[in-house]
């Protein structure tokens, strides 16, 4: 086996939503950006079927309480290659909403974040242009304030 050596400002360990887009905004910025990835690089091949889709996918355990007087039973598909979770995300990315940033203040429980919802909208507004997310936000009437979303709602199918 041969080693190569790769010269990089930044090395980024993932390539799903967030890595790719640091990535991308380091190497516009001239940056020689690495990124490294687990999983392999898929392409539109391999998505003629969603049934052979969801097994190439990595499931993972579900990331809430599973035990108590309340159990969440579900897991979810963490996604793996290139894209990572991304692969799957539907379009869709939930924003906080202004209380999530003020659990200790308001509920007594957990720590309140250093910063507001108001702080952060701007970036869920650049982001969500960025990765292309699709929805309705004026039929969204629980949804906090922000940019209309750059594409349409994603279409329902009868599988789901």
């Amino acid at each position: 086996m041969t080693t190569a050596v790769v010269h990089a400002d930044a090395v980024i360990v993932g390539s799903g939503a967030a890595g790719s887009a640091f990535a991308a905004r380091l190497a516009a910025g001239g940056k020689k950006v690495l990124i490294l990835e687990a999983g392999p690089a898929r392409g539109n091949a391999d998505l003629v079927s969603s049934a052979i889709w969801a097994r190439r996918l990595k499931w993972s355990g579900p990331p809430v309480l599973e035990d108590g007087e309340n159990p969440v039973g579900h897991v979810f598909n963490a996604g793996f290659g290139v894209g990572g979770g991304a692969l799957h995300h539907y379009g869709v990315w939930p924003r906080l909403h202004p209380e999530d940033f003020q659990l200790r203040s308001l509920h007594d429980r957990g720590l309140d974040w250093p910063f507001g919802y108001e702080e952060l909208r701007p970036w869920y507004d650049r982001v969500q242009g960025e990765a292309g997310i699709a929805g309705d936000a004026g039929q969204e009437r629980w949804r906090p304030p922000g940019e209309p979303y750059p594409l349409p709602p994603v279409p329902v199918f009868p599988q789901g």
